[in-house]
């Protein structure tokens, strides 16, 4: 019996090909986009876990007003010495871009870590070459992955071989790693031995100064360790190291974050790169949504077949099967069409994966191999959708009175409509809601794009200082400013890169903390920002020592507004800009402090007066050239960086398009089902119109206007829910939109034309039907 369901499952799919490749099609391609989601949410969430040390792991963070994801150098060592609950203690620090050269290759290469020996030990980061006990235990040593090995060496092996540094040391590579996984949140190219930074300063008690508060400080403790009294004991003992050399430690806190929260929690100032768990469960829930719209679709197309097969059921009725054999039929029947749409949905994964993966510069491994159990899991999982999205048209056609439905007389019932008209409904909310949604989350990004940030971006270019040009910036700005398509030129630290050192003083009866910026005396003119009251800097180093400008925010929250000649940071303010964005528009802006110091310098800020870019990138390379031929030419735009710095909201946004796309085509399969099902119960009043005269425009008013109705309905209730949800979503932005009424209105408009266009074609095909057809038995 069994088996002959089997095949009466395969008859009906072969018999009824066009709606089977819709339902069963429609319903494989969902699952496909919800387990894609799932899977991105599930490589999101492992971060960090493929460290065999990831439950022991902690980085200590300052707490202050603000939490600062960095500590002084010395703290490492002190608190293992100090706590026997610490095995071990690893120090980091990022260092910006870097020019390697080995023979006559030079390479520019991004992302360099500086780490203490005791890295590979702490973190488990897999080595391919080399042997772990040579790996950063001296000064001068590198550390590089796969791609950037290659880059450099080609086919060879580059174990021991000598590559210059920046021009300037000299560096023995003794290993290589394999690429950091992307679901790691410390991310590098090449690692070298954080005592470097003695050298390169040429500063052996660099680690000592209590001061400089400028590294990641992660801890190794024992297992069993309680947390919180640890970080207690650690916070009681700095404040009294640190007191010894000043009083602004007594008021802060000292917080040990978990490895498994360092990722997600992305408050935290000088973070690595961080993760948003609330986008996670929007996805999560999309994810959901877009299933739950494939299984209703399902459900609708699956009962109006089957009430096209009413006559057969009838004869399996009349010969004896009870209500409950054609009920297990039914179900058999779905789980059948249900596991042929989870294999299905395998074929879309491999095929929207790759396409995923670069959407979002990520590499999600399914590894069916891997994990052998997964096969099992979606057979398991397909049988699952199987039975619940075959009960309710299993219910409610088993029950069918059997002489009815062999003369095709089967109605429906109050209940059946109402249910079927219930989960369109739930289906048309949902794709209202997500095309609401996402005109809301463009019109933010696109808010965010155009926002005013106080500097003029436009025009904008930047270079990156290296040791050439820093030996003769005055002549390198002169050269740039004989061109007449230059207007322009200064030196800054951190500009726009949201890279500002963050000072902080308390002086007895006040206590302050500001974001320091170094910058030239054309670094207003350069960037475009407002000097709003007092002087700019004159260039003269005397003249200027110790001055500062103040953003509008610090003179505001420092000095209530008055603070030009008053004294900060053992200075003298000198002038109030007005405010601009250094950080991304999440944050509002906060207290920032410029300094005159070319020393510092690490930008080059070029402001362009011309439409001829080709030109103006020619020129200033061919300068470059003669002022730096040891570095190659990389120039950026200021406005392109910037909209980098929003690449999870850009993801983000792409992908809510991608998936109200999606909803939206598997609802309006939905409706090609309802609109049939529609159309077999109302053919013979489709024939008695017609044989009255109506055309077929009313026909098609007449078959459209419930679903019409049932769109209507959709839409006033997602309006509320999606104002609600999109709301919570903007108050993670310091600067946001206002919800825009009219995208309610688009999204209803938008949904009423896809579904009219989706009916209109079977209403037009039936209303053009011979009604002799439909009345012939009456």
């Amino acid at each position: 019996m069994f088996k002959n369901y089997i095949k009466t499952a395969f008859r009906n799919i072969v018999r009824n090909k066009f709606i089977s490749f819709i339902n069963i099609g429609g319903l494989g391609f969902g699952i496909a986009i919800f387990l894609i989601i799932i899977f991105y949410v599930l490589h999101e969430l492992n971060h960090d876990k493929f460290n065999q040390n990831y439950e022991n792991i902690y980085r200590l963070d300052l707490v202050t007003e603000n939490q600062l994801a960095l500590s002084p150098g010395m703290v490492g060592e002190l608190l293992t010495n100090e706590f026997p609950e610490i095995k071990n203690f690893n120090r980091m620090d990022s260092y910006r871009d870097y020019v390697v050269k080995y023979e006559d290759n030079i390479q520019e290469v991004k992302n360099l870590l500086l780490a203490d020996s005791s890295f590979f030990d702490m973190f488990s980061y897999e080595l391919v070459k080399g042997t772990k006990q040579d790996l950063l235990n001296r000064p001068y040593t590198i550390v590089l992955n796969e791609t950037t090995a290659s880059k450099i060496f080609g086919d060879e092996d580059p174990v021991s071989k000598q590559i210059l540094f920046n021009n300037k040391y000299n560096f023995e590579v003794t290993g290589v790693i394999k690429d950091m996984p992307d679901n790691s949140h410390i991310q590098a190219n090449a690692i070298i031995s954080i005592e470097n930074l003695k050298k390169f300063r040429n500063d052996e008690e660099l680690f000592n100064h209590f001061g400089m508060w400028n590294y990641y400080t992660y801890f190794l403790v024992n297992e069993g360790t309680n947390k919180e009294i640890l970080e207690e004991k650690i916070t009681n003992h700095l404040r009294a190291y640190f007191s010894k050399f000043t009083n602004e430690i007594s008021e802060v806190n000292f917080k040990l974050v978990s490895l498994k929260d360092i990722y997600f929690t992305n408050s935290r100032a000088y973070e690595f790169e961080s993760g948003n768990k609330a986008q996670l469960k929007i996805f999560i829930v999309v994810g959901i949504i877009i299933l739950l719209i494939a299984i209703i679709n399902y459900i609708n197309l699956t009962v109006a077949q089957l009430y096209n097969r009413s006559k057969e059921l009838g004869v399996r009725k009349v010969i004896g099967a009870k209500n409950k054999i054609v009920f297990f039929q039914l179900i058999i029947e779905s789980i059948v069409f249900s596991v042929i749409a989870i294999n299905l949905s395998l074929v879309f994964i491999e095929i929207l994966k790759p396409i995923f993966n670069d959407y979002l510069n990520i590499q999600i491994k399914i590894g069916y191999f891997e994990n052998p159990a997964l096969i099992f899991y979606f057979l398991m999982g397909g049988v699952l959708i199987g039975i619940l999205s075959g009960v309710f048209p299993a219910l409610h056609v088993s029950g069918i009175n059997s002489v009815k439905a062999m003369n095709k007389e089967v109605t429906h019932g109050k209940t059946g409509i109402l249910i079927r008209k219930t989960l369109i409904v739930v289906q048309y909310i949902i794709a209202s809601s997500l095309v609401i949604a996402t005109f809301i989350v463009l019109i933010q990004m696109r808010y965010i794009q155009k926002k005013d940030l106080g500097f003029d971006k436009e025009q904008l270019i930047y270079l990156k200082m290296n040791s050439d040009i820093r030996k003769k910036q005055d002549a390198f700005k002169d050269e740039l400013l004989k061109r007449t398509d230059i207007k322009n030129v200064s030196y800054s630290y951190a500009s726009y890169r949201l890279q500002s050192e963050h000072w902080s003083r308390n002086d007895g009866e006040k206590s302050y903390a500001c974001h320091i910026e170094f910058g030239d005396k054309d670094y207003l003119e350069t960037l475009g920002i407002e000097l709003i009251e007092g002087r700019n800097f004159t260039g003269n180093v005397k003249t200027d020592k110790d001055k500062f400008l103040l953003n509008e925010t610090a003179a505001r929250e420092i000095f209530n507004g008055n603070a030009v000649g008053e004294k900060i940071f053992d200075g003298e303010v000198i002038g109030v800009v007005k405010d601009y964005s250094f950080e991304t528009l999440h944050k509002n802006i906060e207290p920032l402090a410029i300094l005159l110091e070319a020393e510092y310098a690490s930008m080059i800020n070029i402001r362009i007066d011309s439409d001829n870019w080709t030109k103006v990138i020619n020129e200033i390379n061919g300068i470059w050239e003669d002022f730096s031929p040891n570095f190659p030419f990389e120039l950026n735009f200021v406005d392109k960086y910037l909209q980098s710095k929003y690449k999870k909201e850009i993801e983000f946004s792409r992908l809510f398009i991608l998936f109200s796309i999606i909803s939206i085509l598997i609802a309006c399969l939905g409706i090609i089902g309802l609109i049939s099902f529609t159309i077999q119960r109302k053919s013979k009043e489709i024939g008695i119109r017609k044989v009255n005269g109506a055309n077929a425009f009313r026909i098609v008013l007449m078959l459209s206007n419930e679903l019409n109705k049932l769109v209507i309905w959709s839409n006033i209730i997602a309006i509320p829910i999606t104002w609600y949800l999109m709301s919570k979503w903007l108050q993670g932005f310091a600067f946001r939109t206002e919800l825009p009424y009219w995208a309610f209105i688009a999204s209803f408009l938008i949904v009423l034309t896809i579904t009219f266009i989706a009916i209109s074609y079977q209403s037009y095909r039936a209303s053009k039907l011979n009604p002799v057809d439909a009345l012939r038995y009456e």
